[in-house]
C-alpha cells in the first residue's frame, strides 16, 4: 500500500509539472514570442522531475495512514478522479501564473525581484507604454527560479498526499512528539530537497552562461522563496483544518 501510494504521488508530482511546462510552450508558441525556458534550463527541471522527485518519494517511510484504508478494487485505474483533477487544477494554476508573470517582464524591465513587485512597475505594466522589451538575464533566471522553487513546495504538497499530516502539524510535533516528524520524514528525502534547492542556487549564481541567466541577489533569493511558498502554505492550511476538524 506504501509503494502503490508513493507511486501515485510520483505520478502527481510529474504530471502537474509536465502539463504546466507543455503549457508554456504552447503558450510562447501561439502569441509568437521565444519560450522563457530554454532547452538547458528544461533539462535541470526534467533532473529534478524525473531522477530526484523519484528518489525522494521513493524514499519516504510507510504513513501509518495506509493501514486504514480499504482494500484496493484491482479493476481501479492509478489516477482517479480526485487525481485527475488535482493535476489539472494545480498545473491551470502554475501555468496561469507563470504565463502572467511572463508577460509582465516582456512588458516592464526589473532589475530585482523588489522591482516586480514594486507599485511603480505594476503602474507601468496596466498603464505603461507596453512596448514589448526582450527578457534580459536577470528577468531570466528570476522567471526560471520561481518555476523551479514552485515544483520544489509543490514536492511538499505531493509528500501530504493521502496522509493526516500536514507540514504545519510537523512544525508543531517537532516540539510535542518528535517521534512522528521523524516517521514522516527521513534523511534521504531532506537531502535531495537540499540538492534541489542548492542546486538551483548554484546554477543560477556559477553557470549563468550556460543557462542563459544573470546570478541573484541574497534578497532575491528570499523574495522568491517568499512569493513562491503560496504553492505550500495555502493547501498546508486546508489540511491542517481538516486534520484538526
Amino acid at each position: 500500500r506504501s509503494l502503490y501510494l508513493n507511486i501515485r504521488r510520483f505520478i502527481i508530482f510529474q504530471m502537474t509539472i509536465n502539463l504546466c511546462a507543455c503549457l508554456i510552450v504552447l503558450f510562447g508558441a501561439f502569441i509568437g514570442y521565444d519560450s522563457p525556458l530554454t532547452v538547458t534550463q528544461m533539462l535541470w527541471v526534467n533532473l529534478i522531475m524525473d531522477t530526484f522527485a523519484a528518489m525522494a518519494l521513493s524514499s519516504l517511510p510507510p504513513d501509518r495512514c495506509v493501514l486504514n484504508e480499504r482494500p484496493r478494487d484491482p479493476k481501479s485505474h492509478i489516477i482517479d478522479r480526485k487525481m485527475l483533477w488535482r493535476i489539472v487544477l494545480m498545473g491551470l494554476t502554475f501555468f496561469a501564473i507563470l504565463a502572467i508573470l511572463w508577460q509582465y517582464m516582456h512588458y516592464v524591465d526589473i532589475a530585482s525581484v523588489s522591482d516586480m513587485i514594486s507599485l511603480e512597475c505594476v503602474n507601468e505594466f496596466f498603464t505603461g507604454d507596453r512596448g514589448v522589451s526582450t527578457m534580459t538575464g536577470v528577468e531570466m533566471g528570476i522567471y526560471f527560479s520561481i518555476f523551479v522553487l514552485m515544483q520544489f513546495w509543490n514536492l511538499f504538497n505531493v509528500k501530504y498526499f493521502r496522509t493526516n499530516r500536514s507540514l504545519i502539524l510537523d512544525v508543531v510535533d517537532l516540539f510535542r512528539a518528535p517521534h512522528m516528524v521523524k516517521e514522516s520524514y527521513n534523511n534521504m528525502y531532506l537531502a535531495i530537497l537540499a540538492v534541489i534547492l542548492g542546486g538551483q542556487i548554484a546554477i543560477v549564481t556559477f553557470a549563468g552562461q550556460f543557462f542563459s541567466v544573470a546570478p541573484l541577489a541574497f534578497a532575491d533569493w528570499l523574495w522568491i522563496c517568499l512569493i513562491t511558498m503560496p504553492v505550500l502554505l495555502i493547501p498546508d492550511v486546508c489540511r491542517f483544518i481538516k486534520r484538526v476538524k
